[in-house]
Parts: structure tokens; sequence; C-alpha cells
């Protein structure tokens, strides 16, 4: 009787933060910038209303050798609108 490997040990769970979503919307002049949100790709501008936890998050466009980090608070009372401007690298927020 040939035996079976055991499977490997599952990956412990990611938990993910929990608390009130906020829509966001991301944008940048020209449009089709790569965004990260906290270090993960999450697609290309223009992109409305993306569903983040309320509290601080950093997001990361790049649009060929130009990129700018920027730190946003997402919440009730905190601008929801952001816009990059590539060509002087300035940076907009906006409710």
């Amino acid at each position: 009787m040939v035996k079976k490997a055991a499977p490997p040990p599952k990956e412990p769970a990611v938990t993910q933060p929990t608390g009130p979503t906020y829509a966001v919307t991301l944008t940048s002049v020209p449009m089709d910038s790569q965004v990260w949100i906290d270090g993960k790709l999450v697609g290309n501008t223009p992109l409305m209303s993306v569903q983040l936890v309320g509290g601080d998050h950093t997001v990361k466009m790049k649009q060929g050798d130009s990129e700018i980090s920027q730190n946003i608070r997402v919440g009730r009372r905190s601008p929801s609108r952001h816009m990059w401007r590539v060509s002087d690298g300035s940076w907009e927020s906006g409710f």
C-alpha cells in the first residue's frame, strides 16, 4: 500500500481591517496611471468609487518614469476625490 503525502499546511488567514467603508475616486491627468493602494496594485486611472475602510491609506500612482506616493485619510469628513497631475507632479484632493 502506497502512502499519500500529507497536504501542505494551510496558510494562516489574513485578517482584513473591519469597519465602515467609503467610496474614493482616484484620477490622473493624463489618465491610465497605475494605482497601488497600501502596496497592492488595484488598477489604472480613472478608478471610481473604490471602497476603502476608513482610516489612513497610502496611494501610489505611476505613469512612465513618473510616480507619486501620497498618504490619504478616508472617512466621512475626509476628501473623497484625489487627482494627480503628472506634468507638474501636483496632487489635488477634494470632496
